[in-house]
């Protein structure tokens, strides 16, 4: 998916890298790196716990035997514009089926706007939480997977994380949803039963109850964020790369959920929420059987090994033949094999 939805840009590639880059790699490639970004110029100092002066002098002059550079200020990242639903699906053979969608978002921490949609997506799908709605719906109802999450930052490694990584910023993030894995005959319906609960939500708004819930758990959950000096100077470093001025983003995260409204959350719902227009990724076995189901809108329903509840079979009803617009030319299937080269 960021393959996709950055191509093009620095970011637009594998961050495990892949097989043609390890072969062609020289040692002045190295030499070259290590000397745009290894130097006196690019590095920031913090130091955290019990220490006195002489620990900060020591270890800045040992920093200060660096070589010569500059300030490494990176390049603008601007990924193009995602126009509709595009899908890629990686053949592979599996007994379960991987779903990422999402679209780069045009906005930071340093945006007060941040605040409110972190609320919303909280809401819709926290990192690792059970109380999450996308959780509730696709997992804890119909029993599909173990994990629907969503983020409207970039968040490497989160198979190992429950809370936030620091020191990982990017100058465009981007909305996404993980759905992790389905089994292979439910990934069209769920889908659609993921996409659905976002439209749901960008046409509704927050319910009431759900702004109330998620905003006195965030007012609580994200004191765990940063639990030791470690973290806290991981967030203090990013504020700097955001600009995020005084008291910092974690105290300026709990000051806001006291005092954000529900007509601001909506407002940042309806603006940076787009279910029209991402990237879609399955990786399953039989993509063309996939595309040809996506692009007709071919009825998905579902059949479940234990009874549900009347409630859940009438909405599968609805979910089975929510309409997604897409185009065959905006379905691309490609092997496994071919991401690692």
């Amino acid at each position: 998916m960021y393959n996709e939805i950055y191509k093009n840009t620095p970011y637009g590639h594998l961050s495990t890298g892949t097989i043609s880059s390890l072969t062609s790699i020289t040692l002045d490639d190295v030499k070259q790196f290590y000397k745009r970004y290894f130097n006196r110029s690019n590095f920031t100092l913090a130091i955290g716990g019990g220490f006195d002066d002489n620990l900060v002098n020591k270890v800045w002059d040992e920093l200060e035997k660096l070589p010569e550079g500059d300030l490494n200020k990176g390049v603008d990242i601007l990924p193009a514009k995602i126009t509709g639903l595009n899908v890629v699906i990686v053949e592979k053979k599996t007994n379960a089926t991987a779903i990422s969608l999402g679209y780069p978002i045009d906005i930071l921490r340093n945006n007060p706007e941040w605040y409110p949609l972190a609320l919303a997506n909280s809401w819709l799908g926290e990192h690792r939480n059970s109380s999450s709605h996308l959780y509730q719906v696709i997992r804890e109802a119909r029993g599909l997977n173990y994990g629907d999450y969503s983020y409207i930052e970039y968040y490497p490694n989160g198979g190992r994380l429950s809370k936030p990584p620091v020191n990982v910023p990017l100058k465009k993030h981007l909305f996404e949803i993980w759905i992790r894995p389905v089994p292979n005959e439910t990934k069209h319906f769920t889908l659609r039963a993921a996409l659905r609960e976002l439209q749901l939500l960008v046409d509704g708004g927050l319910p009431s109850d759900g702004f109330t819930m998620t905003r006195d758990f965030l007012k609580k959950y994200v004191l765990h964020y940063a639990p030791n000096t470690e973290m806290r100077l991981g967030y203090a470093i990013d504020d700097r790369y955001y600009g995020v001025e005084a008291p910092g983003h974690l105290q300026k995260f709990r000051e806001s959920m006291s005092s954000v409204t529900q007509d601001q959350v909506n407002s940042a719902i309806k603006k940076y929420f787009s279910p029209e227009n991402m990237v879609i990724v399955f990786i399953t076995e039989n993509a063309e059987a996939l595309k040809t189901a996506l692009v007709n809108n071919t009825p998905s329903p579902i059949q479940y090994q234990t009874p549900k509840p009347e409630s859940v079979l009438q909405q599968d009803k609805m979910i089975s033949s929510f309409k997604l617009n897409i185009k065959a030319e905006n379905v691309k299937i490609i092997k496994v094999e071919e991401l690692f080269n």
